[in-house]
């Protein structure tokens, strides 16, 4: 195994230092610079489509796709879904029909008693990610199921991100609107915008960018079934073309108008931008940007605003990059170009990382035919000595605990990753299992070799 551990060596390296790509700094709004920086990147990362802009007050300064898709095709947005619910919980605050400071047990019964709706938007509910059904779990349960069998085990006023959160507030918005979820937003919020490929709906819309799943690296499709569920359209699953993003993007850098007309009241763009569920705020280099990255198993997306400076980006992908990695880098590269933040190498870890894995696995099980060969050829020996007892045990130890104390640091179940990154998630599996067995078969080997040497020592 001691080359197998070089190999992953090797590899991290890889990743962590060599960069697949850089920002030029001279990119700035040159159309054909800018252009040249997305393909190298999309090639890179191996993405089938990429809508990408520049939005800026009153026209975009970059605007474009890539692959097989167009500017009106919609892509699912994931967590950038959030914008438009809190949008729309804020939008009826204005009316006068709810009060953020409610309780939010008065339209959903089994939310705590001391749970607002601010706790909600604000993701300090005492909610964890492990109370969200995953995509393809439970799709069919509601979001009161839902809500009855969630832990609520976080600390309540503490930021701790669950896609529950939003479920909540879609159903409220449901519930306290008198329509559903998706009839309302189409109606109060995308028709008043102007998002005509926008899609709320409980179903996925006919015509849709088609998704993918990374296996080992490189995108494959996945047909129809993206893991679509209609109780979590609202924190996952609406779906923005490029213009509706160009669009959506300009109302929060606008305070809410469009065309120089009046589409959302002022107050909740503001409060919108300052939900940190909805967006994340952050200080960087002396400017405020605003950010938000999601992904499910077919799309990822990415969106950040500089509110100071009246610009925003977005970037939509069709396939699921874990944690919105791809269309994040991509984004940040055009963030960073635009403000002339400096020369900064963006590395496909990602891309990497995959990689890595399928051919780890494949060496293993070279390996592992190799060491059958052995033990086939010394007439399937099924005796360990105490060294290679030991071996065998320690390997064994290894391979099931580093993933496992992995996943629980990061806070992952395993049912997410294999949903999510079946790749990673059946890597890993295949890991657990097949390193041991190496371990096994070549300790059977290693003791019929220690026996033999010790026979020839006593006729010596």
């Amino acid at each position: 195994m001691k080359y197998m551990l070089s190999i992953l060596c090797a590899c991290f390296l890889l990743a962590t230092t060599a960069p697949a790509f850089a920002q030029n700094t001279q990119l700035q709004i040159n159309p054909v610079q800018m252009g040249k920086f997305v393909t190298e990147v999309k090639s890179a990362m191996k993405m089938p489509s990429v809508a990408v802009g520049i939005v800026g007050k009153e026209k975009s300064l970059y605007f474009e796709t890539y692959g097989a898709t167009n500017s009106d095709e919609p892509f699912v947005i994931a967590a950038l879904s959030q914008s438009v619910t809190a949008t729309a919980v804020l939008l009826l605050a204005s009316e006068g029909k709810l009060a953020v400071d409610d309780a939010a047990v008065k339209w959903i019964p089994g939310v705590p008693e001391a749970v607002t709706i601010a706790d909600l938007l604000g993701h300090r509910s005492g909610l964890t990610p492990s109370d969200t059904p995953r995509e393809g779990t439970a799709n069919d349960a509601t979001i009161v199921e839902r809500v009855q069998r969630a832990s609520w085990a976080g600390a309540r006023g503490e930021f701790v991100e669950s896609a529950l959160n939003y479920q909540i507030l879609g159903e409220l918005v449901a519930l306290v609107s008198e329509q559903s979820y998706g009839d309302f937003v189409h109606e109060h919020i995308f028709a008043a915008a102007g998002l005509s490929s926008a899609h709320a709906g409980a179903e996925p819309p006919s015509a849709r960018a088609g998704g993918h799943q990374y296996i080992f690296g490189f995108a494959r499709a996945q047909g129809d079934d993206a893991g679509y569920g209609s109780a979590a359209v609202a924190s996952d699953f609406i779906w923005m073309s490029a213009r509706d993003m160009e669009r959506w993007l300009r109302l929060f850098i606008t305070a809410g108008k469009l065309d120089n007309k009046r589409v959302l009241p002022e107050q909740v763009i503001t409060g919108v931008l300052e939900t940190a569920g909805a967006w994340t705020m952050s200080d960087e280099e002396g400017l405020a940007i605003a950010r938000r990255t999601g992904f499910t198993r077919g799309y990822s997306a990415s969106m950040a605003l500089v509110p100071e400076r009246e610009i925003g980006v977005f970037v939509l992908t069709n396939v699921g990059s874990w944690e919105g990695y791809a269309p994040e880098r991509i984004g940040a590269g055009m963030l960073g170009a635009v403000l002339q933040r400096g020369n900064r190498a963006l590395t496909n870890v990602e891309f990497v990382v995959r990689v890595a894995l399928g051919t780890f696995l494949l060496l293993l099980i070279f390996t592992i035919m190799f060491e059958l060969y052995r033990w086939f050829a010394a007439k399937m020996p099924r005796q360990l000595d105490s060294r290679a007892r030991s071996r065998v045990a320690i390997t064994t130890a290894l391979a099931i605990a580093t993933p496992a104390i992995l996943l629980v640091y990061l806070g992952i179940s395993p049912m997410f990753i294999l949903t999510m990154a079946p790749d990673v998630g059946f890597g890993i599996l295949a890991m657990m299992l097949l390193v041991p067995l190496h371990a096994t078969l070549k300790g059977f080997s290693q003791t019929v070799l220690r026996r033999l040497e010790a026979m020839l020592e006593k006729f010596m």
